[in-house]
């Protein structure tokens, strides 16, 4: 079958683990110009690939600051650039990466799935009382 649009392709490895590095996350995507990665490690190397296999760009990000949740990785001439910060209302709609993951989510369905499990208002519970 042969898509309309082709996928791409990132990966995102973690240099410092193992003789190699462990993978962090891969997903197939639409072309984008933005992906946002959740909880990156402070160095990241990252392939993204069109769906023949040539590579688009290539590099190795590294954290410049403090951790900061929430990582912006973007395509400028073929190079990686990588921004820790929070998203703003102009991120809206960019797609997330998240650890181990294989299908990034929109920022919108993430935070709908945070919420679901987000801990709500505290329940009184009885303490039990044993008896001899």
């Amino acid at each position: 079958m042969i898509h309309p649009q082709p996928l791409q392709t990132w990966d995102l490895w973690y240099p410092g683990g193992g003789a190699t590095g462990l993978p962090f996350a891969r997903g197939q995507m639409d072309p984008t110009e933005v992906l946002w990665v959740h909880s990156a490690p402070k160095k990241l190397d990252v392939a993204v690939r069109n769906h023949d296999g040539s590579p688009v760009a290539r590099g190795l990000v590294s954290r410049d600051g403090g951790y900061l949740p929430m990582t912006r990785l973007s395509l400028a001439d073929g190079q990686l650039v990588r921004e820790d910060r929070w998203p703003t209302d102009d991120d809206l709609g960019a797609l997330v990466i998240l650890p181990g993951g294989n299908r990034p989510p929109r920022p919108s369905e993430a935070l709908d799935r945070f919420l679901q499990y987000a801990p709500r208002k505290p329940i009184a519970r009885r303490t039990p009382t044993w008896t001899r």
